[in-house]
């Protein structure tokens, strides 16, 4: 009897599926709980400042006009700043994943460990995947922080509603490069601080949720 298909006759093997580690994207998901925290935080502040704002100004037909503008502001900020949340969220992502093989070529050692199953019990392990989304988690963190500080109500009796303001709609062509430079500034931060970090990463995010 001669098989239709020849090539079908043989037996096929198949291989069991491998099982992705658990923590695959748990420093992806600290990324964005830490930063939308401090973004919340940030937005409820400027929305208090607005309004304090408004309140002071003379005339109703301009209080309109400048209520309306500060929303519109207000909008455009929460868009940029959840812009840089999403990009960060998206580069952490490829950063995890060897971003397509680029740092296992550049990699001193030839090789890029994406993650380790044990990262917080030594430091040894090279979880260089994980470390990466550290670095980014992190920068966010500091970057939000920064806003959510100069946003809240004991820096008004250092600066005036009106500054604490601009410093949040504002300055975006001068943002966009310092969170840049903080990246790279992160890259030559050993491994041995993202331990620590790690911790406190999920403790904040065990208090978020």
């Amino acid at each position: 009897t001669v098989l239709p298909f020849p090539h079908l006759s043989h037996t096929t093997t198949l291989s069991s599926p491998v099982t992705p580690p658990q923590n695959t994207f748990q420093m992806g998901n600290t990324l964005c709980c830490l930063g939308s925290c401090c973004l919340s935080s940030s937005i409820s502040s400027t929305t208090r400042l607005t309004r304090s704002l408004s309140s002071k100004l003379p005339s109703p037909i301009s209080t309109r006009l400048q209520i309306s503008s500060a929303a519109l502001n207000l909008n455009l900020s929460r868009l940029l700043y959840a812009s840089i949340l999403l990009i960060s969220f998206i580069l952490a992502i490829l950063l995890r994943n060897d971003f397509f093989g680029v740092f296992q070529k550049i990699s001193i050692n030839g090789s890029y460990e994406k993650t380790c199953h044990f990262i917080f019990e030594t430091l040894n392990s090279t979880c260089d995947g994980n470390f990466m989304v550290m670095r980014i988690s992190f920068v966010c963190f500091v970057f939000f922080l920064v806003h959510m500080v100069l946003a809240s109500y004991p820096m008004g009796f250092l600066l005036t509603p009106r500054i604490q303001l601009i410093l949040q709609y504002n300055g975006f062509c001068l943002k966009v490069p310092v969170i840049l430079f903080m990246f790279i500034i992160a890259f030559f931060i050993p491994n041995q601080f993202f331990l620590g970090y790690g911790w406190v990463a999920l403790l904040a995010r065990a208090v978020f949720i």
